[in-house]
């Protein structure tokens, strides 16, 4: 009888692992066009009515060449574009670019502070648990769909700046 007890206890365990990591799936999906891998694409839920926001991801170059992502767009937000963060005369600064490399073998964060896809305009506040869909556009791996999960912002953090977007 301890046998089987003692198995069943493990199987039950695994059993709770395998669901466990079963609902962290949500989070964590990625995506492939050509050599890159596009890592769990996200943006923060809107604060009340603010219209702008912002969407993150890691994109990992799997190949012997370069690319670079050069465009976003999305059917949700009036203008989409490529950000940076800039520190100009002690003061960090948003300001587009027209392309983010990445180059062979590397991972490159699309994050907080960093590079990110600026979405201005949104048609309806970003809610958390919702998906919208963007498209990503690679100088060689070429376009592809994904969804960006909208989670809730992190106590302390969120994207400050946002809001003063045209």
């Amino acid at each position: 009888m301890k046998t089987i007890s003692f198995v069943a206890s493990h199987v039950a365990a695994a059993a709770m692992l395998l669901f466990a990591l079963s609902l962290n799936h949500g989070h964590a999906h990625e995506y492939k066009a050509g050599n890159i891998v596009i890592g769990h694409p996200y943006a923060f839920a809107s604060i009340g009515q603010v219209p702008n926001g912002a969407g993150f991801l890691s994109l990992k170059n799997e190949g012997s060449e370069d690319d670079a992502l050069i465009g976003v767009r999305s059917g949700f937000a009036a203008r989409n574009e490529l950000h940076t963060h800039i520190n100009e005369n002690g003061r960090m600064m948003m300001r587009p670019v027209e392309r983010v490399e990445v180059p062979a073998g590397a991972i490159v964060l699309l994050e907080p502070g960093g590079h990110h896809l600026m979405l201005m305009g949104l048609d309806a506040p970003l809610k958390e648990g919702e998906r919208r869909t963007v498209t990503l556009v690679f100088e060689k791996a070429g376009e592809i769909d994904v969804e960006l999960a909208i989670e809730a912002r992190k106590a302390g953090g969120g994207h400050g700046g946002h809001g003063s977007h045209n």
